[in-house]
């Protein structure tokens, strides 16, 4: 299990840097990519990450308006999910499979590739809190990083 796991790990790791040239993001956009898959790594993949975009902004010391333009980016070109908790500062970060398209990488989905957008967009009864992810209209991010 910790050699498959681990497999998925680098996998998904190549998998980014082999979506480049179809899936392009800025420079900023993909340090904060590595930024969150770092610590989804040091949370031993347990979903959604909580972290506050300011603590992104400094640990990648950028802007916190570069952070929102490369979060969105992120977001737009499929990368990366996130949504608002209610009621606090944090905000809720789920990766994106490059692996297994269309699907969240999660301990288990990591192996098994069972949860998808839809679920995660529906909110399956484990995330009932799951209903306003941050699909607002945004203008595009300017790439040039």
């Amino acid at each position: 299990m910790a050699k498959e796991a681990m497999t998925g790990f680098i996998t998904e790791f190549r998998f980014f840097h082999q979506m480049q040239p179809v899936r392009p993001v800025s420079a900023c956009a993909q340090a904060l990519w590595h930024y969150l898959f770092y610590r989804a790594n040091a949370a031993f993949w347990q979903f959604p990450l909580k972290i506050q975009a300011n603590e992104i902004a400094g640990a990648l010391r950028i802007s916190r308006s570069a952070f929102m333009r490369s979060r969105e980016e992120l977001r737009s070109a499929g990368y990366l999910l996130y949504e608002h908790d209610p009621g606090t500062r944090t905000v809720k970060y789920y990766l994106v499979s490059n692996v297994r398209p269309h699907m969240l990488v999660t301990p288990a989905e990591m192996l098994a590739g069972t949860k998808s957008y839809q679920d995660f967009l529906s909110g399956t009864p484990a995330q009932k809190e799951v209903n306003h992810v941050a699909y607002e209209s945004c203008p595009e991010a300017v790439s040039g990083n």
